[in-house]
């Protein structure tokens, strides 16, 4: 039996870096900033804000990232644990420490799982403090305790769960690459025209459009339901059927693999309230004052899970022989829609629109033939992105099912291995 021993972090961590309570003076472009808020689920979102390159040495003074260090969040949230993955410089925002493992010691890989485990997280929260705000010091980081086997052993289970993730993270790139596509032959169709600038224009209320087509209200399209008010009493860490809320929606469509605080729901609720696969949803409040997320639509890629609560709207097609909900999908996600959406919504911290607002709005309806072939090409990207989720969730219910077993040494690597060649 391979000898496990326990030590400090301090102890086989060569470097600390901890740039909390201090804030960087952030441009548009620059250097990328690793904010707390975009290390989720084991990975870091592509950065949105930036200090300026000539500030970049004044500002790391306490120590350089490098390619494969681990970040970890110190307070809201506390303990989300990523592995840095950027060629080049980054930046380190306040509420985040960033740890690089002692040589031949302690692997970056196997401490990223490690810190993800049931175990570290435990040890972790344990030693958090605060009241409003839960975090945890430098100091008191420095001193939990940390499982280590051989160095040999931590780079294979490194190896073993990075095989997953590598995969998990290629079918989020293809999706994220569909969908863009998705979105360029739309424009391409109902924005430039392009397949059609042979044929002759008349003038519209949007400006030139094809002869022929029409501006119409989106009320005319379809129709906007409210979800329903699910009781806050019965939401739990699991069960059967999951809440949406806007945190699950992506700010350019779709909803996340895997979602972010998800509510579990325990209680009775009306059964029309229970999605299925294929339907249509769109955000309809927005807990950011700049609102990214509202207005986001959605499909539901899976059946019989989850729930349609009240700031998400049902999208519904008054008439499906006439109206393509691939065209609706894609007209709701348009720069267009999206802007006079967030431009007409209500509230200052939380931001609301409404059904009849966006059934108000102004769009082009081509024939339904045009639109009948649009949604043709559109079903096919959709199909591929339905099977990378599908097996993107294959891939993450594998990897942790393996993590808390291969971090405990409860399973063999060599059955780990096989297991994950299956998936893979």
């Amino acid at each position: 039996m391979i000898e496990w021993k326990e030590f400090a972090l301090e102890e086989v961590v060569e470097k600390f870096i901890d740039y909390r309570g201090k804030t960087p003076k952030k441009t548009a472009s620059g250097v990328p900033l690793i904010t707390a808020k975009i290390v989720k689920n084991g990975r870091i979102n592509t950065p949105n804000e930036f200090i300026a390159l000539e500030d970049y040495d004044k500002w790391m003074t306490r120590g350089i990232p490098q390619k494969g260090d681990v970040v970890m969040t110190t307070e809201a949230p506390l303990g989300e644990v990523a592995q840095l993955c950027f060629d080049g410089k980054v930046a380190l925002a306040q509420r985040i420490i960033t740890m690089r493992g002692k040589v031949n010691v302690l692997d970056n890989g196997f401490l990223k799982y490690m810190l993800q485990s049931p175990l570290m997280q435990h040890r972790i929260h344990s030693r958090s403090s605060g009241t409003t705000v839960i975090g945890i010091k430098s100091s008191e980081l420095k001193k939990i305790p940390i499982p280590v086997p051989p160095i040999d052993i931590q780079k294979k289970i490194a190896s073993i769960l990075g095989s997953i993730d590598e995969k998990i993270e290629l079918n989020l790139k293809m999706n994220k690459t569909l969908e863009e596509m998705a979105m360029t032959l739309y424009k391409h169709w109902f924005v430039d025209f392009g397949p059609f600038q042979d044929g002759e224009f008349m003038e519209s209320e949007l400006g030139m459009i094809p002869k022929g087509w029409e501006v119409v209200s989106l009320g005319n399209l379809i129709e906007i339901k409210h979800g329903y008010a699910f009781k806050s009493k019965y939401f739990s860490e699991s069960g059967d059927y999951i809440v949406l809320t806007p945190g699950n929606f992506k700010e350019n469509g779709g909803i996340k693999s895997k979602g972010e605080k998800e509510k579990f729901y325990n209680g009775d609720f009306p059964k029309q309230y229970l999605l299925n696969e294929g339907d249509l949803l769109v955000v309809m409040t927005d807990l950011v004052a700049e609102a990214p997320l509202l207005g986001s639509p959605a499909f539901i890629n899976e059946n019989d899970k989850y729930l349609h609560n009240q700031r998400l709207g049902k999208v519904i097609l008054k008439d499906e022989n006439q109206t393509d909900i691939f065209y609706i999908y894609e007209t709701l996600n348009s720069p267009y829609v999206r802007n006079i959406i967030r431009a007409g919504a209500s509230g200052t911290t939380v931001k609301h629109t409404s059904p009849s607002r966006i059934e108000e709005i102004k769009v082009i309806n081509p024939p339904s033939e045009i639109q009948k072939q649009f949604g043709q090409y559109l079903s096919g990207f959709f199909n591929l992105i339905k099977n990378n989720e599908k097996e993107v969730r294959d891939l993450q219910a594998t990897r942790d099912f393996l993590l808390p077993r291969l971090l405990s040494g409860e399973i063999d690597l060599s059955k780990a291995e096989k297991q994950v060649e299956k998936v893979l």
